[in-house]
């Protein structure tokens, strides 16, 4: 389904232009009368929209997302249901490129880039976590990366509320095999290490260039999530650490239970790791000229003996040894090192929403639309 909306109306929002399209949505930009600033706005589309119990499970999740308040999340400002388009989310408009963009185009990334931008998910993902909130869909497309190299995360609630409606129980899939952790693909518990398996996935993806399950066949992806172990991230790039290595390998382990214990804890990890210096790769030492594999300090043989009656001859001159080769230049830099690394201090916080009551929670508003 193709969404080609430019122009229309969605209540009080003029959409401007269709931002991008996914397999659960499409994202356009929209202003509304009464401000000076665009917002984003995405409509839900797929088997599950015209489900009455995806639609009450979507109001409810409206109210916990508008509860997220923290710079690496964008906040969801209004949830409307439209009889044209359908149940559509109102966002803040985050600023940049999604992470999808970036690695079609530079990955793989800078190791300290790309460990800095899982660090900051990681953040992201305690927060939502420490209040209950499992996002269920980190991907590269759900992640906005701005020109400083600061993250947000997209999308809280939606794979959620699909994955309880009676259309998923009967085939229907909400999330991307390619970054699912294996209790999402067959029995098991989901919960805050689901996102960390995920967030893993990405992590490998912006170090390597590739996911480690990757195939044409989604049921292969999936056979492979469930059963088969990943190589290690040094098996593509081999300047990767073996530190890096068990962390990204430690959030890909098949039980949760063997994934670090938080995402405030691999946050910590994952931003240590971005501050230490990468050795530089090892030249191979060159060989000296002429050696054919004797050891060096091996003489040549004597030349054999001259004919019985003939005078010995004169021995050749010795070769001036060659100059050893020229030491290989330094390999380029990666290509994202044009992303410059966010500074230590947060941004400045946003003011908070509007308050639903003295002790409620913050409130989004809901509209559902005759």
């Amino acid at each position: 389904m193709v969404f080609s909306l430019e122009g229309r109306r969605i209540g009080r929002y003029q959409i401007r232009e269709r931002l991008g399209q996914g397999g659960m949505g499409a994202v356009f930009s929209a202003r509304a009368e009464d401000q000076d600033h665009d917002v984003a706005i995405k409509l839900l589309f797929g088997p599950f929209t015209s489900d009455p119990e995806f639609l009450a499970r979507m109001r409810r999740e409206a109210q916990v997302i508008a509860s997220l308040e923290h710079p690496r999340i964008v906040r969801l400002l209004e949830y409307r249901e439209e009889p044209e388009v359908g149940p559509c989310l109102v966002m803040e408009r985050a600023l940049g490129e999604d992470l999808r963009r970036l690695l079609d185009r530079e990955a793989p990334l800078a190791i300290p880039l790309a460990l800095n931008l899982g660090a900051q998910v990681a953040e992201a993902l305690a927060h939502a976590h420490q209040r209950g909130v499992i996002h269920r869909d980190i991907k590269p497309e759900n992640l906005v990366v701005d020109d400083a190299g600061r993250v947000v995360v997209t999308d809280f609630g939606i794979a959620r509320a699909a994955g309880g409606s009676r259309v998923t129980r009967t085939g229907f899939m909400p999330g991307t095999p390619d970054y699912m952790a294996p209790e999402q693909l067959g029995p098991g518990q989901i919960g805050p290490a689901t996102d960390l398996y995920a967030l893993g996935m990405v992590v490998f993806e912006m170090l390597t260039g590739r996911t480690p399950f990757r195939s044409e066949h989604v049921g292969e992806v999936i056979h492979r999530q469930i059963f088969q172990t990943p190589v290690p991230p040094s098996m593509l790039r081999p300047e990767i650490s073996r530190e890096i290595d068990l962390v990204v390998l430690s959030c890909l382990a098949k039980t949760p239970e063997q994934r670090p214990p938080s995402a405030q804890a691999l946050a910590a990890e994952l931003t240590r790791l971005a501050q230490v210096p990468i050795p530089p790769m090892a030249a191979p030492s060159p060989q000296p000229p002429g050696q054919t594999g004797r050891p060096p300090s091996a003489e040549p043989p004597p030349p054999p003996p001259a004919p019985s009656g003939r005078p010995s001859p004169a021995p050749e001159p010795t070769a001036r040894p060659e100059p050893p080769p020229a030491r290989r230049p330094p390999p380029p830099p990666p290509r994202s090192q044009g992303l410059a690394l966010p500074p230590a201090a947060p941004p400045a916080r946003r003011p908070p929403p509007a308050a639903s009551g003295p002790d409620g929670p913050p409130a989004v508003r809901l509209t559902i639309a005759a």
